[in-house]
């Protein structure tokens, strides 16, 4: 029995477990970037559908400091197909360190299941 609900929840995840996030940094200061002098940095949120079916809904978190609410979002209007990548950028406010700062990737599987990929990369399906 509890092998076949192992069974059944890896077929749920099996497209999810495909879709990658990962962040990159770039700082204002002493980095070489030339970035605007309103921010103290930009982070810089990827999400890659390595999948063979589209994702829908996908939507950047952005969160502060273990905040359970995201500080702000970003929503993409259309699906992520299969192989495609996308990117958004964050401009950290100046009065808040770019360090505090990391990103949550929620979005919709080919199944209309909703997933959140943390920003340690652990999957979840939200509820």
């Amino acid at each position: 029995m509890e092998e076949r609900k192992r069974e059944a929840a890896g077929r749920r995840s099996a497209q999810a477990s495909r879709v990658f996030a990962w962040e990159e940094r770039l700082l204002a200061l002493g980095s070489g970037e030339n970035l605007p002098a309103d921010t103290s940095g930009v982070l810089i949120a990827h999400v890659r559908n390595a999948s063979d079916q589209a994702i829908y809904d996908l939507e950047y978190r952005w969160l502060i400091a273990d905040r359970p609410h995201p500080y702000n979002t970003s929503r993409i209007n259309h699906p992520l197909g299969p192989g495609e990548e996308y990117k958004v950028e964050f401009r950290c406010p100046p009065d808040k360190g770019l360090d505090r700062f990391s990103v949550a990737v929620f979005f919709h599987d080919a199944f209309g299941i909703p997933w959140l990929r943390r920003p340690n990369g652990d999957l979840e399906e939200e509820s």
